[in-house]
């Protein structure tokens, strides 16, 4: 589900916040060892950020699907603008940017579990069963979402929606899900 901004925070239990993130919108599938990368427009992403890959390959299980952001962090916060200059055609270059300014994947919404699909699945559930894959090992490049008091800047997300793709265009599948 896409967040929506927001100019006053809805009150209720049924409300979860989160902040604007200044990067890409970025689905994760991770198959074994095979990590691949999409936009929310279902462009590749991969071969864009490759210290993701190796993140991706630590989680639990072995097949999964991440609903996320991609963001390059700097000391004043995001930066845009760095992430702008990944998308390019030569390689070597991605590489030299990746090596001098990481970047980070925040998982923010786990959509298949194993062969499980979690797409029907309430948000609630299906961050709570993210939030309980073991803590150890998960690499610094793999982060989830924030908690829930964020503040007057954040977006909102119905804690009992289902996951609907970006204009309702259905998600790219690799394999049984």
């Amino acid at each position: 589900m896409e967040a929506k901004v927001q100019s006053e925070l809805p009150r209720g239990d049924a409300w979860q916040y989160e902040p604007k993130w200044d990067g890409f919108r970025a689905v994760a599938f991770k198959d074994g060892d095979e990590v691949v990368i999409h936009s929310r427009n279902q462009k590749p992403l991969t071969r864009y950020f490759p210290e993701l890959v190796p993140a991706l390959q630590k989680i639990k299980p072995k097949r999964a699907v991440l609903d996320g952001e991609i963001v390059i962090f700097t000391g004043h916060g995001t930066d845009f603008d760095a992430m702008t200059l990944r998308i390019h055609p030569a390689a070597s270059r991605v590489n030299m940017l990746a090596a001098e300014q990481p970047s980070t994947y925040i998982a923010f919404d786990l959509l298949a579990d194993g062969d499980e699909s979690l797409i029907e699945v309430p948000l609630k559930t299906r961050r709570d069963q993210f939030r309980g894959w073991p803590r150890s090992g998960r690499p610094q490049s793999l982060v989830d979402g924030p908690g829930p008091r964020l503040g007057a800047a954040a977006s909102r997300a119905r804690l009992r929606s289902r996951f609907r793709p970006s204009r309702e265009r259905s998600l790219p599948s690799r394999g049984r899900l």
